[in-house]
């Protein structure tokens, strides 16, 4: 983990190496020596300074402003871009529901009244066997075309 400085600390160092600059040659040499007395890192304090320069328009790059804003705006569109897969996955699956193919819209209509039965089961129960059947609600494909089902109205011969 990075060791962090406030602030403050960090203005003073960089202004002391910019003090300190004209006594030596380079921005590298000031931050050396003025990185000894305060206990960091020459490359830190190096850092430090070129971000400054930045900051203040003296060197050319992205500032601690845009920077910041930057990492705002690439968090916002990570945040975005899970909400937007989250929301593709619900109408998907929605959309799905809302399939006329998967569901069967006449069961609602059927009665569930209490004589309204078919060998025992109600009328509400066979349309839904019928709804999960892998044929169909319609039932195609049990019997020929043209055959009724055989029941008390049918007769003998």
């Amino acid at each position: 983990m990075p060791k962090t400085y406030d602030p403050e600390f960090k203005a003073r160092a960089v202004r002391l190496v910019r003090d300190h600059l004209s006594d030596y040659g380079s921005v590298t040499a000031a931050s050396f020596a003025v990185g000894a007395q305060l206990g960091v890192s020459r490359e830190t304090l190096r850092r430090w300074v070129v971000q400054a320069q930045v900051d203040h328009g003296i060197r050319p790059g992205v500032t601690t402003a845009e920077a910041e804003e930057i990492r705002r705006l690439k968090a916002e569109v990570k945040r975005l871009r899970e909400a937007n897969e989250i929301l593709k996955a619900a109408s998907i699956f929605f959309a799905g529901e809302l399939d006329s193919r998967n569901r069967c819209s006449w069961l609602s209509s059927i009665s569930c009244e209490p004589g309204a039965s078919r060998s025992g089961r109600s009328a509400r129960s066979w349309a839904t066997r019928a709804c999960r059947s892998p044929r169909g609600p319609t039932g195609h494909g049990r019997r020929p075309a043209g055959r009724s089902p055989p029941g008390p109205s049918a007769t003998r011969s």
